[in-house]
Parts: structure tokens; C-alpha cells; sequence
């Protein structure tokens, strides 16, 4: 069977579209091909095909570039077409049309999305919110099936939509970096963090919280809005070692050897404000690479983090809360080896893609 996976606002390398979902598809005898930005090529048994640089207007992208994609996308004639941006659910519509059946993936709390999109002026937002829902739940509708990564997610898209089911986003098991990952050196005075280098992952707090406690704060990933070089302009950024973009590998090697991994990010719209999302793979990523982990006071993550005693949960922007993490961690070590430890187990017992892989089969045979 031919299965489609298209893409406006991703990037080839999406690590839930490419190397999990269409992957595990392709490993298991589906002929699966994947529309998005960048070259077309084969790889890891599925075909690429590459529309070209994403623009980086949003308007450009959400009007012009989904259609360059859909018009790909349709010469493909997949037998099943799975859509992974609110901006393609008119054309997953067309599809249905066409006799397609048709998947919308959300990776976000897509219905209540206009909360956190600031740069949209507050009156656009008011007026025109209620005519995104109408847009949204009519689409909703009409697909076969919606898969989300969290279960308040999946609560409201069940509202318009009997036929959702949860695939969460886990991570992929590498049992070499994990073997290496037991082999680590816990003694290094660093933290870090890997991912979107953006203000709603308070790094200012962190790079602060790290200052103080005298430890260095390793960062890796892409800059948002040159928000580096806001964070260079305070005396704190002495305390920083800034990486850049690393592969997966090498973002896995530096975090097995730091003393705790933090990921605290701000309660918002898109996190489920206090309930938390199990969207975002980073407090997995760390508990995998065994060390122990700091993140967010979300109630979903800290049941997580008490059910595996794997770390500490903070409330974000509060320095006074982390420094105190941080220093327990640095002057407890050998507890703070057993909570990383605790955490890589669950993961490799629970918190990992190989379960979500038969989730996603099992939807897709129940499609089709």
C-alpha cells in the first residue's frame, strides 16, 4: 500500500514524521513516500520528495508553500495521505475528495493555537479565533483519522472527531549511544541543554541559576531571533558554552557526561498551561542519556519524574528554585547518579517509540 506523508512546515530531518513514523512504516511493508522541504532522495527506504527551501515568511508558507506541496503530493497518488500542519487540512479535504483515505497528525494543541502565536496583534486574534475554530473543527471532521502526541490533545480533537487516537512522542532507543551512555563520567561541572534556543525555554534564568552555582551551562541548537545575542550582552553569559547545532549523536555524547539535563519551559497555551505536554522528547532524551533531569513543574512531567525519581521539577523563571536544584545536584552526586539511572531505566521500559510504533501500525491497518 502507498502512504504519503506531507509537510509545509517541517524539515526533512523531523525526527517523529521522518524517523520514526514514515521509518517504522516503510520497515514494516508499506511503500512510503514523504513530501517536504529540502532535496528529493531515497533514504532509510523511504522516497523523499523535496519541494525546495521553506520560506521563511509564514504568509509565504502557509499560502503558497502548502500548495507547492500539495500539487507534489498528488502526483504521488498515494493510496493513504498523512498531513502534518493545520495549513494542509484543506487540501487533506480535496484528497477525501479524490477517494483518498486521509490522516491529520497534531503535533500541538492545534485548536487552541492562537493563544501563543504573539506575533499576531491581540485584536487579529480576538476577531478572528472563533472563525479558526469553525475552520479547523470542519476539517477535523472530515479526515479518517487524527493521531496527537498527548492525551488533552486527543481529549478535545475527539470532540470533533471520534476517530483519534494517541501516538506520543517518544524516543527512539539507540542501543549503542545507551551502552554509551552507561559508560558516562558524571563528574563534570556542566548542565545542558539541547533544542530551540528561544525565550520560552528560559535560558536567561538558567544561565543565571548556572553563574551562581559556579557550573558551566552547555547549550546546543539553532538561535532564535538572534536571542544568543541578547543573552551575550549579560554578565552571566560567562557562565555559558554555546555549541551551536549538533547532530543527534553528538547532542547524546555531551549530555551523557553533564551533571543534569534542564528543560524548563514556560507554562503557555501550547504546553496545556500547568497539565504539561508529552509532546516534546526532551525530558526523555535526558533521562535516556542517564543523568539526572531538571524541568518544568507541569503535573504531567512531574508525575513522570516522581513515579521514576529521576530529578527535579522547578517553576520556570524562578532562579531561586533552580539554583537550589542545582546545587543538590552538584553536592549529592552519588544520588544524582541514581536518579539518572532510574530515569534511563523507565525509558527503556516504558517511555520509548517501539510501544507508540504499534499504536501507529495498528491505526493504520484499522484504516485500511
Amino acid at each position: 500500500m502507498k502512504v504519503c506523508h506531507v509537510s509545509s512546515a517541517h524539515l526533512a530531518s523531523d525526527i517523529r514524521i521522518f524517523q520514526k513514523e514514515c521509518v517504522s512504516l516503510a520497515r514494516n511493508g508499506y511503500d512510503v513516500h514523504l513530501v517536504i522541504s529540502g532535496k528529493s532522495e531515497k533514504k532509510s527506504g523511504v522516497k523523499i520528495h523535496g519541494i525546495g527551501e521553506m520560506p521563511t515568511n509564514r504568509f509565504k508558507r502557509i499560502f503558497f508553500y502548502s500548495k507547492k506541496a500539495y500539487k507534489v503530493a498528488s502526483k504521488v497518488d498515494a493510496d493513504v495521505y498523512h498531513f502534518h500542519d493545520p495549513e494542509l487540512l484543506p487540501y487533506a479535504v480535496k484528497m477525501k475528495r479524490r477517494g483518498k483515505k486521509v490522516i491529520f497528525d497534531s503535533h500541538e494543541n492545534i485548536v487552541d493555537i492562537f493563544a501563543d502565536k504573539k506575533y499576531i496583534p491581540q485584536w487579529i486574534r480576538y476577531i478572528f479565533e472563533p472563525i479558526y475554530k469553525l475552520f479547523i473543527g470542519k476539517y477535523i471532521r472530515k479526515s479518517d483519522l487524527i493521531i496527537t502526541v498527548d492525551c488533552l490533545i486527543e481529549e478535545k480533537l475527539r470532540k470533533y472527531n471520534r476517530n483519534t487516537v494517541l501516538v506520543s512522542n517518544y524516543p527512539q532507543i539507540d542501543k549503542i549511544l545507551v551502552k554509551e551512555c552507561i559508560q558516562k563520567n558524571n563528574d563534570k561541572e556542566y548542565i545542558c541543554f539541547a533544542g530551540g534556543i528561544d525565550p520560552q525555554w528560559n535560558h536567561l534564568t538558567t544561565m543565571k541559576a548556572a553563574y551562581k552555582v559556579g557550573i558551566k551551562y552547555v547549550l546546543c541548537g539553532m538561535d532564535s531571533a538572534n536571542y544568543v545575542e541578547e543573552l551575550q550582552s549579560y554578565k552571566e553569559w560567562e557562565a555559558v558554552d554555546y555549541r551551536g547545532v549538533l547532530s543527534h549523536e553528538e547532542v547524546m555524547l555531551l549530555l551523557k557526561d553533564a551533571m543534569a539535563g534542564v528543560a524548563v519551559i514556560d507554562y503557555s497555551n501550547n504546553t496545556n498551561w500547568t497539565q504539561g505536554t508529552l509532546g516534546n522528547t526532551k525530558i526523555f532524551e535526558i533521562m535516556m542519556s542517564g543523568i539526572p533531569l531538571i524541568c518544568t513543574k507541569f503535573m504531567s512531567w512531574k508525575k513522570i519524574v516522581d513515579e521514576a525519581e529521576c530529578g527535579i521539577c522547578v517553576e520556570p523563571k524562578n532562579i531561586d528554585d533552580l539554583v537550589k536544584s542545582l546545587n543538590y545536584i552538584k553536592n549529592h552526586r552519588e544520588e544524582a547518579k541514581a536518579m539518572g539511572e532510574r530515569g534511563q531505566k523507565k525509558v527503556l521500559e516504558k517511555y520509548n517509540w517501539s510501544l507508540e510504533e504499534q499504536k501507529l501500525l495498528y491505526a493504520y491497518k484499522c484504516l485500511t
